[in-house]
């Protein structure tokens, strides 16, 4: 009998499915600067392409000045805001660089979306640096 509690009382709470951290970023997120539309699309392979107008950079495998690479990502949110890294990385020497981004989720369908190009992570989210994001239907 106790068996037979322990299973039903157990049963219910293996069922919940956790959602990742990187699952709440997965799909493709536009934005609208005022001059271009643009986008962030993450993948669950772990994969990011960005798209600014008819340029798109990133995913498993890109060509930029005439050298292959790729572009993956990493969060990490237990930071607030979130910290988010995007990874590009040559394929022929394994070289990589990293762009130091932040977000902030305003719903299950917009974030804020900051990113700063000197090498360091924003701190906050200005009208200079950031974007409100809108998840792809």
């Amino acid at each position: 009998m106790k068996k037979l509690v322990l299973l039903i009382v157990i049963l219910p709470l293996l069922s919940f499915i956790s959602v990742s951290d990187q699952d709440q970023f997965i799909g493709k997120w536009l934005g609208d600067d005022g001059r271009d539309l643009g986008f962030v699309q993450f993948d669950k392979e772990g994969y990011a392409t960005l798209g600014l107008g008819d340029q798109i950079m990133g995913g498993k495998e890109f060509t930029l000045s005439g050298e292959k690479g790729s572009m993956t990502y990493k969060i990490d949110a237990s930071k607030q805001p979130i910290e988010i890294d995007l990874i590009v990385t040559k394929l022929e020497s394994g070289e990589q660089k990293r762009l130091f981004c932040i977000a902030q989720f305003i719903n299950d369908n917009e974030m804020q979306f900051a990113m700063d190009f000197n090498n360091q992570r924003p701190l906050e989210f200005t009208e200079e640096n950031s974007i409100v994001l809108k998840r792809e239907q």
